[in-house]
């Protein structure tokens, strides 16, 4: 629903929660219930049909994308 809402391909887009990319390799398999998603969390995401600027930053980890934490980006 998102990729039709944004007029973009399901490849092109990347989620993340709670500080986490939600990876299709962890992800997919697991039900809304499961991943403890409900009324009033929220998602950000990205268009990676372009070079995304990602703000706040991200570092790469054995499991995808997380976010800094701003207590570390200040360093």
């Amino acid at each position: 629903m998102v990729c039709k809402k944004a007029n973009i391909e399901e490849k092109d887009l990347q989620l993340f929660w709670h500080g986490k990319e939600l990876r299709a390799d962890d992800y997919d398999s697991k039900s809304l219930l499961e991943m403890d998603l409900h009324t009033g969390f929220s998602l950000m995401g990205y268009d990676l049909s372009v070079s995304p600027e990602y703000w706040p930053p991200v570092r790469d980890t054995p499991h995808g994308l997380e976010v800094i934490p701003a207590a570390e980006a200040g360093k």
